[in-house]
């Protein structure tokens, strides 16, 4: 009978040791370009061996895109309300939207998700140099759809 419970007890504290060496994941709010107002999105960020893994949660697309949904993510030097020209960098290993079920996107708006691999440690990335930027497929303009800056996060 004592057994079960030492088994138990056991259980719980490997279970609180991952939980106390699991990094809480960063989140960051991402505001809806007027073209997508009424829309929500966030990013959460999560240290990895190779840098940082980021998700990105979000609620439309734009206002006609093309079916399977395409979203290209950035990350330009600078903020949100002068956004340079050109990215410091393009995010666009996976650019095909998936559901919150894993199915590919086909509609413009719903829970749609995407997953990148960026290869900067979470510290670099949440030091405020950069601002995070969804933007709409080449094929339907490559407009802003959403913008959050990476300041005070660390």
């Amino acid at each position: 009978m004592r057994a079960p419970v030492l088994l138990s007890n056991l259980a719980s504290l490997c279970a609180l040791a991952a939980c106390a060496t699991t990094p809480d994941p960063v989140v960051v709010p991402l505001a809806p370009a007027p073209s997508n107002a009424g829309s929500f999105a966030q990013a959460t960020l999560l240290p990895a061996p190779d840098g940082t893994r980021m998700t990105v949660f979000f609620t439309a697309a734009g206002p006609q895109p093309t079916s399977p949904l395409h979203v290209y993510t950035y990350l330009y030097e600078g903020r949100c309300e002068a956004l340079p020209q050109q990215p410091a960098r393009a995010l666009n290993d996976n650019v095909l939207v998936r559901t919150a079920n894993g199915d590919i996107a086909q509609s413009r708006r719903g829970a749609f998700m995407l997953s990148h691999a960026v290869p900067l440690p979470l510290a670099e990335l949440a030091d405020g140099r950069y601002a995070l930027v969804l933007r709409s497929s080449p094929a339907d303009g490559g407009g802003l759809l959403y913008c959050g800056e990476l300041r005070g996060l660390a």
